[in-house]
């Protein structure tokens, strides 16, 4: 009977730290609770790439944030020549993205519509295209995103 009694509670405490883990995952916004990694190797890009670091752009609206914008860009050498010559023009690709992007979607975004990725995507080859071609002389990247996301602003 003793036996019994402590299978039922190995299981029974199993089963709490199961359900817990559930909870806890679906408190913090619906999804499982993730499990940490631990990842001790850096990612290597390839030398012909590079990401810029992540531009996080507020979508504000007659004084009123409707959300966020979080991009990612990543330029890719066309003619797998070392992209280390283009880094010193990352802060000016970064703060031309910001700008341009800030301007569009506050002025012509519209509540409750979704953000044309694409459309995005081909401003922000736009620019770094004109400001290659100023800074270098050469336009030898290929930009693509490596993460868009959208977030709604907490209201």
């Amino acid at each position: 009977m003793k036996k019994l009694y402590w299978i039922f509670a190995i299981l029974f405490s199993l089963l709490s730290i199961s359900h817990a883990n559930t909870e806890e995952g679906s408190a913090s916004g619906g999804e499982p609770a993730a499990t940490p990694t631990a990842t001790s190797e850096k990612v290597v890009e390839a030398p012909n790439s590079s990401t810029l670091e992540p531009i996080v752009i507020p979508i504000i609206k007659a004084g009123k944030v409707y959300g966020y914008l979080r991009i990612e860009v990543q330029l890719i050498t066309k003619d797998e020549s070392p992209i280390e010559s283009i880094k010193p023009i990352f802060p000016i690709l970064r703060d031309k993205y910001f700008t341009n992007l800030y301007g569009l979607l506050c002025d012509r975004w519209l509540p409750g519509t979704p953000l044309n990725q694409d459309t995005i995507l081909e401003l922000v080859k736009k620019i770094t295209t004109s400001v290659l071609l100023e800074k270098t002389k050469e336009d030898n990247v290929i930009v693509y995103f490596k993460s868009f996301y959208f977030t709604p602003a907490n209201k």
